[in-house]
């Protein structure tokens, strides 16, 4: 039987000795979190890896590792940041706050600077994939893996509207540029474009693709599976034939992976 020091230098080997640019193996004790991690995300200097914890009477608690050891780190969480490659579901949704999409039933709305809870944003069946907020910040929206799309007030955190949706889980949700429309895409095959003022739904269109609104909110692109962009006013529901073809919308890799609970974070450097 192998005594305490002999064990010790056992186990430091075993994590050093390791291929080039591995930081770890299976069994590893780094990096391991007591419970599931949502929000995943690295710090702007690329030190710390932070995130989210969810506990089992469904609130959270924020953890961190330091990205270079895996040891945990005290004082872990660091501001959100807004939706972005790399990062899960989240948005600005004025001054310090953020919007994200979870963990659990609930959109929650956090501030960037402390990492205190501001709401809890409940009524979903199925676990929240998607989440998105006007400019200002006056309305929210919200979607999950049931279909269903809801849409909040910015001060009182109360439902604007009555719950309508999808017949399928929600993928992804983009907010156009003057903040009056939101337009969800569903796994039932349809992109439905949403009043963010009303929760009222002005327009739907069959179509599997990712969706981006048109500089100036007036149409929506849609990429067709076969590498087309089509555009669609929003006011006659009609075709239109630009003079050059907008780029193809794409969602991103973390909406991708956050739809099916695996949460994704790239390091800047």
């Amino acid at each position: 039987m192998l005594g305490p020091a002999l064990a010790l230098l056992a186990l430091v080997g075993s994590l050093a000795d390791l291929p080039p640019g591995a930081v770890l193996r299976l069994g590893d004790p780094r990096f391991r979190a007591p419970g599931e991690v949502r929000n995943l995300r690295f710090t702007p200097d690329g030190a710390t890896l932070a995130g989210w914890v969810a506990r089992p009477d469904g609130t959270v608690r924020p953890v961190a590792w330091d990205a270079a050891t895996g040891f945990p780190r005290d004082n872990p969480f660091p501001p959100p940041q807004e939706l972005g490659a790399g990062a899960v579901p989240s948005v600005r949704v004025g001054g310090t706050r953020v919007l994200t999409a979870g963990p659990g039933t609930a959109g929650r709305v956090w501030d960037a600077a402390t990492g205190r809870q501001f709401a809890l944003l409940a009524g979903h069946s199925g676990r929240v994939t998607a989440v998105a907020g006007s400019p200002d910040g006056s309305r929210l929206a919200t979607a999950s893996a049931s279909g269903l799309v809801r849409v909040w007030d910015g001060e009182t955190f109360r439902a604007a509207s009555d719950p309508r949706g999808h017949l399928a889980p929600v993928c992804a949700i983009r907010v156009a540029p003057d903040g009056s429309r939101a337009a969800t895409v569903g796994e039932d095959g349809t992109v439905r474009v949403w009043s963010l003022a009303t929760g009222r739904e002005l327009r739907g269109f069959r179509h599997p693709g990712p969706v981006e609104f048109t500089p100036d909110s007036s149409a929506v692109v849609l990429a067709t599976e076969d590498g087309h962009v089509r555009v669609w006013d929003l006011v006659t529901g009609l075709e239109r034939v630009p003079d050059a073809a907008p780029p193809p919308p794409a969602p991103t890799d973390a909406e991708r992976l956050a739809w099916c609970g695996v949460t994704l974070a790239f390091s800047p450097t």
